[in-house]
């Protein structure tokens, strides 16, 4: 998969008092939809960068859904200014529009008295430009391949 053939997402959000600000620029294949998510973006700060407003700190979430295939899966967004060093990269092949990052892969079980697997997918990486850390969590029961997929995309993000 090239970055010409993925389909970028502006993800960026109003907030009354700090106005439009942009999380990222997500890169999705072209069979993938997204669509708002249970819960309301929420911003608590922004600054300015080249002319445009990014979330220093805040939270997203959005349902990414490949009707095709009947793959589905949450996404939570993440900006925080960096509060400690950056760590080891646990996949050094993997950068985030061009920044080194960090993915980890983990399953938990969700449910009450019915228990069932969820898989977790973050990738996480610092951008120098705009002085964030960016987290994007994607979850849900979706097969390997659909994660593999969703990741394999990501590193075409724009973050600055």
């Amino acid at each position: 998969m090239t970055g010409a053939e993925l389909v970028h997402h502006e993800i960026a959000v109003n907030n009354i008092l700090l106005g439009a600000s942009t999380f990222l620029s997500l890169a999705l294949p072209p069979t993938w939809e997204i669509s708002m998510g249970a819960g309301r973006p929420e911003i608590t700060a922004s600054h300015q960068h080249n002319g445009r407003r990014w979330v220093v700190a805040g939270d997203a979430w959005y349902i990414l859904h490949e009707p095709e295939r009947h793959w589905a899966m949450e996404v939570r967004l993440t900006a925080k200014l960096p509060t400690r060093p950056r760590g080891t990269v646990s996949v050094p092949e993997l950068t985030v529009a061009g920044h080194p990052a960090r993915v980890a892969w983990n399953r938990r079980r969700r449910g009450f008295i019915k228990r069932w697997p969820v898989t977790y997918v973050t990738v996480e990486f610092f951008c120098p430009q705009t002085g964030r850390q960016l987290r994007l969590e994607f979850s849900g029961r979706a097969p390997d391949d659909a994660f593999e997929e969703i990741v394999a995309a990501a590193k075409y993000a724009r973050c600055h």
